[in-house]
């Protein structure tokens, strides 16, 4: 009899997660026990209690109930309210950080800042074939016009940060 009680209170602890558990179904006693009453021990994460509601589990004790589903999180998604780009700091970015992209990450344009490393550096790393020549020509042209044309990205960064922040 403790044997049952043990098993019965070891059960309660577990959490139930749909089919997870024994495949073998059947009687187990007169108790009234089956076998897909007794599961292993679940992987912590979300799992549905006995009232259907998701709990976490962290794989010794249960945790607090999952918000509602349709209501808004705690933490704010949409993007933070971000300050207008000075000109002076995306120039000296161009000057002094342009083989790293930097003022076009500044300016967030992070595909046009990645572009430039890439070309940069591997012009740098292919120079010695001939190729890679090219490349840095590429780039430095490149600068030049975002020399002439920063005044204009930093106007449309501040442009669209403002169209964002007042979503």
């Amino acid at each position: 009899m403790q044997t049952l009680a043990l098993l019965v209170r070891w059960n309660s602890l577990i959490p139930h997660t749909g089919d997870v558990g024994s495949a073998v179904t059947g009687s187990c006693g007169p108790y009234g026990l089956y076998m897909s009453d007794i599961r292993p021990q679940a992987a912590p994460g979300w799992h549905y209690d006995s009232a259907g509601l998701l709990r976490w589990w962290d794989g010794t004790q249960w945790g607090p109930y999952a918000p509602p589903t349709g209501t808004t999180p705690a933490v704010a998604t949409a993007p933070e309210a971000q300050g207008p780009k000075e000109l002076a700091v995306a120039y000296l970015m161009l000057i002094f950080l342009g083989s790293f992209g930097a003022h076009q990450f500044y300016l967030n344009q992070p595909l046009n800042g990645a572009m430039v490393i890439v070309l940069w550096w591997g012009g740098w790393a292919t120079a010695f074939v001939g190729v890679g020549v090219l490349l840095i020509i590429g780039v430095l042209i490149w600068f030049v016009v975002d020399l002439c044309l920063l005044p204009s990205y930093v106007r449309a960064a501040n442009a669209r940060a403002l169209a964002v922040n007042a979503a």
